[in-house]
């Protein structure tokens, strides 16, 4: 895999774990399934499990030890309904991913936040 500073930074976008040792990074423009995670302490990428949709444009945000990714476009090689609801959690302890409860409204290429432990999707 290419070194972290080879990483296109308008085709990814990153988080840092609670593990504080940890960088993860998905696909935005790119239509994806997969995480990559970057150990700081050794060195070395790994590639996470798969999530269950493709996608690309999905709203990515941090809350405790999970990762959810929300939306998204997963038309064409996605090959999915264009415009996405469903939100997917990764929990960084387990590495694992679990559908969680969809939104109200699909939504792709938008930016997502967490605050007070609840995520706010805005945009798409």
């Amino acid at each position: 895999m290419k070194g972290l500073c080879q990483m296109n930074p308008l085709k990814v976008s990153v988080l840092r774990t609670s593990h504080v040792y940890r960088l993860c990074i998905m696909g935005l423009l790119s239509v994806l399934f997969i995480l990559i995670s970057f150990d700081l302490h050794c060195g070395t990428w790994s590639v996470c499990k798969p999530m269950y949709m493709r996608r690309s444009g999905a709203g990515c945000a941090l809350l405790g030890d999970t990762i959810y990714v929300c939306g998204g476009y997963g038309g064409a090689e996605g090959r999915g309904p264009s415009h996405l609801d469903t939100v997917e959690a990764y929990n960084t302890w387990l590495a694992q991913w679990t559908l969680v409860t969809s939104m109200n409204v699909p939504r792709c290429y938008v930016g997502a936040c967490p605050l007070a432990g609840k995520i706010y999707v805005a945009a798409g």
